[in-house]
């Protein structure tokens, strides 16, 4: 079990293969569902992404970019 709560926009974008902006830009457009700011960094909730995929995601620390 990951106990990961939140995703960066780093880590979202090595696990959807695109860039950092490619993924800022989607979650502007309301695109990703948990996607919040907390002190200026954007955050992804890991279970509502997981959740609107319908699978869990890989660990992003042991995604390849």
């Amino acid at each position: 079990m990951n106990d990961t709560l939140f995703l960066t926009v780093q880590e979202m974008a090595r696990i959807f293969r695109v860039t950092d902006r490619t993924i800022v830009n989607r979650a502007e457009k309301g695109l990703y569902p948990g996607a919040t700011r907390i002190g200026g960094d954007l955050l992804f909730d890991r279970e509502a992404v997981e959740a609107a995929l319908g699978r869990k995601l890989p660990d992003p620390k042991k995604a390849k970019s």
